[in-house]
């Protein structure tokens, strides 16, 4: 999914070829706010694969991209601000269910 492609039109992704699907009314009332903050890396996700961690971030609706900084100490995450607060996304990170689960959250 490319969050970034949009249309006023039905189509697919020039990027991968997925089909383009509504946004929801959230997202259309929503200011576009992207906010770019660095968080601590919880101890339960230094121990995963740092690429495995970023995606399971960025499946996350309201997370554009997340990038976990050497040495696996603080994850940087762009996020849509009018969706999630800092607050929530640190409650997500730290949550034993986001830590251990294999397969991405949505």
């Amino acid at each position: 999914m490319h969050p970034e492609v949009q249309s006023d039109t039905p189509g697919v992704c020039p990027k991968c070829g997925m089909k383009l699907v509504p946004v929801k009314n959230e997202m259309k009332h929503m200011d576009n706010r992207v906010t770019s903050k660095t968080f601590p890396l919880p101890e339960g996700l230094r121990k995963l694969d740092p690429k495995l961690v970023e995606q399971k971030l960025k499946v996350q609706r309201h997370i554009i991209d997340a990038k976990i900084n050497a040495p696996r100490s603080d994850v940087e995450i762009s996020f849509h601000e009018d969706l999630i607060s800092p607050d929530e996304l640190m409650n997500l990170l730290q949550s034993k269910a986001f830590q251990k689960s294999e397969l991405p959250l949505v």
